[in-house]
């Protein structure tokens, strides 16, 4: 799964946002944001380490990307060309899908 996140990922309903995978590291990039984004570290893992409220189902097979310095998870699912970052919204109650189709290597 590492290697098919290399490269740069444009979110679909939204064309103003974008995540690109370098390595073990991650940037993600949105407009009207003012805090410059950075790289950083990520790690793919069969289960989130951190105490977070939006992962409700779990299923034999789900994969999540950990992020250690914000101390966050999310469901996350990559086939040829298309992303998913995926968990459940505390503010809306409901499971959310973020998709995202691939730009660039």
């Amino acid at each position: 799964m590492m290697a098919k996140l290399q490269g740069k990922w444009k979110e679909t309903e939204y064309p103003f946002r974008w995540v690109e995978f370098k390595d073990s590291t991650v940037k993600f990039t949105e407009e009207g944001v003012a805090k410059k984004p950075e790289f950083e570290k990520f790690k793919l893992s069969a289960k989130c380490p951190f105490d977070v409220n939006n992962i409700k189902e779990l299923k034999p097979g789900d994969v999540f990307i950990v992020m250690d310095r914000n101390q966050t998870c999310q469901k996350i699912d990559v086939s040829d060309d298309t992303l998913t970052f995926s968990g459940f919204s505390t503010n809306t109650n409901k499971d959310y899908a973020i998709v995202y189709k691939k730009v660039s290597q």
